[in-house]
């Protein structure tokens, strides 16, 4: 039996899963000093034993220090409120490898998610390795195709989905960093294949900032075979275009902060890979 299915309808299933994770994914935005809405980063919705929170990279929650961040609904622009519990408190970003924050969603605030769909706790692999067995997808809203419709005071939400490979190992001990407490995926963004299998060039990732990292080892398998449902594993924090890679923090990293930062009481005895990482 052939495994493996043609490069098209691989494409076509990577299509499908994007499909399928989008709702679990809230672009975020904030005025400028024109009062116009930029979009400036992703979150992702998740259910942690009935809290929910939207994550984020630390450095686009950093903004609510100066202005109001906001999502829309039913398109009007709704200011975030809420506890946020972020690393490294002290602002310095340039030396923090985690760069995340959660923000907990009040019940009041709730009602404004209800077009998103929370990751519950069963899809988070809070335990995944970053390995070149597996593919990935890095899922956001790029900045330059999500701002205003033209005219109008409305905004775009066009969510772009990247699929790839883990990051060469030694792009690791480069960043001085763990694939138990990091993802990396190379990241190419020029001659990619569409699903007209046209090349195509990739936005630049500003704004994805804050999006999942999902695992999709199977979107390449006959569809005869069980597919897996995509698990959750890092949020992505960086461009890394030095290295032609994006960079994501494991979702291990969250369950330590909640640990730390919450009353959530079955957290508490959930032991993750973080332990050994120095």
């Amino acid at each position: 039996m052939n495994l493996f299915v043609s490069e098209k309808e691989a494409l076509a299933n990577a299509q499908k899963t994007l499909d399928g994770l989008a709702p679990y994914h809230c672009p975020i935005y904030i005025f400028d000093e024109k009062g116009v809405p930029q979009q400036i980063g992703t979150s992702v919705l998740i259910d942690v034993f009935g809290h929910k929170f939207l994550v984020s990279a630390a450095h686009v929650y950093d903004e609510t220090h100066n202005r109001d961040l906001c999502i829309t609904f039913r398109n009007k622009f709704i200011p975030l409120r809420g506890d946020i519990i972020e690393s490294n408190s002290n602002g310095n970003r340039g030396s923090d490898r985690i760069d995340l924050a959660l923000l907990e969603v009040s019940e009041d605030f709730e009602a404004y998610l209800a077009d998103y769909k929370a990751v519950s706790f069963d899809s988070i692999d809070y335990n995944h390795i970053c390995s070149s067995l597996h593919d990935y997808m890095v899922v956001g809203f790029p900045a330059s195709k999500n701002g205003l419709r033209y005219g109008t005071n409305s905004v775009k939400r066009k969510i772009y989905g990247y699929a790839g490979k883990m990051a060469d190992a030694g792009v690791f001990d480069k960043m001085f960093i763990s694939p138990m407490s990091h993802v990396i995926v190379n990241f190419r963004k020029n001659k990619l294949m569409s699903l007209d299998k046209n090349f195509v060039t990739f936005p630049d990732p500003y704004g994805i900032s804050g999006g999942g990292i999902w695992l999709i080892e199977n979107i390449s398998f006959n569809r005869r075979l069980k597919i897996r449902e995509p698990k959750l594993v890092a949020i992505g924090i960086e461009w890394k275009k030095h290295h032609k890679c994006l960079l994501g923090v494991g979702v291990a990293t969250i369950i330590e902060m909640l640990k730390t930062h919450t009353n959530i009481i079955p957290i508490q005895g959930i032991v993750t890979n973080l332990i050994c990482v120095s």
